[in-house]
């Protein structure tokens, strides 16, 4: 997988991974968050899953079922 969508995979995933950590320390402690986190939090965290389901939708496949990996010149 090339460079570029494995550094958007960890973007998105750091993205979701916060706001679902935002929220589940808001339910853990009863705190009622604002109505503009409300508003966002949704949107972060499919926002960041979408991120990432297309970084893996796009990932191409060689010949045997694996994904292909960079083609490195070893030199």
């Amino acid at each position: 997988m090339p460079l570029f969508f494995k550094r958007l995979m960890w973007i998105g995933g750091l993205m979701s991974g916060t706001a679902i950590a935002v929220h589940e320390v808001f339910a853990q402690y009863g705190i009622q968050p604002d109505d503009w986190w409300l508003l966002i939090e949704r949107y972060l965290i499919g926002g960041g899953a979408g991120i990432v389901f297309a970084c893996k939708f796009t990932q191409t496949y060689g010949k045997d079922g694996q994904p292909d990996e960079e083609k490195k010149d070893k030199k």
